[in-house]
């Protein structure tokens, strides 16, 4: 999905009735806009109308993992509403 003047982008997943925001791109002129906002608006449209019942942004911020980069597109990301599902994180076991 991608505007009209190219300002901004989005690849969304569906897959069993879930839909991902995958990858997505803004430029200067549509941060000017906020045209990212709408991007995934129409995106959360788009897999809803396909059938989706979830809309997974796919990660952000995790206190058991501080990345403060993460902070900014956790805030765009909360913006939207809905709620947060923890995981278990990942563990790796070395042997001998």
């Amino acid at each position: 999905m991608v505007t009209p003047n190219y300002s901004s982008g989005a690849i969304f997943l569906i897959g069993d009735k879930i839909g991902y925001y995958w990858q997505a791109f803004t430029n200067r002129e549509g941060r000017k806009v906020l045209a990212q906002y709408k991007i995934v608006w129409e995106g959360i449209l788009w897999v809803k109308k396909k059938g989706a019942r979830i809309f997974d942004f796919e990660g952000i911020f995790d206190e058991r993992f501080p990345n403060k980069s993460w902070l900014g597109f956790s805030h765009f990301k909360k913006s939207f509403g809905g709620y947060e599902v923890t995981y278990p994180g990942t563990f790796v076991k070395w042997f001998p």
